[in-house]
């Protein structure tokens, strides 16, 4: 597996910016996850990851049109991270 992050944010204001929602800690995951890609964040091709970075509260994955994400949410630390899990890199030529 290989792990691409997409999004990570903290603190309660920040993150209602970023989602454009008042309480972004009550969204679904598969919310979160479209208001990422809808907002330009792209993944983060030039770290790749062995292992899943460290993630905090709730865990949950998301199925995108046959991308799979990983969405932590954390109220009490309030932190947001989106990460997406491949089987293969990105390919740097397409």
């Amino acid at each position: 597996m290989i792990f691409y992050t997409w999004f990570n944010g903290q603190g309660l204001a920040s993150l209602a910016d970023d989602f454009g929602a008042e309480d972004p800690f009550g969204l679904a995951p598969a919310d979160i996850v479209d208001r990422t890609v809808a907002a330009g964040y792209t993944p983060w091709v030039e770290a790749p990851q062995p292992e899943l970075l460290p993630t905090l509260g709730t865990v949950t994955e998301v199925e995108r049109e046959g991308v799979t994400f990983i969405v932590s949410v954390s109220r009490e630390t309030a932190e947001i991270d989106v990460q997406e899990r491949r089987a293969e890199a990105y390919d740097a030529m397409k």
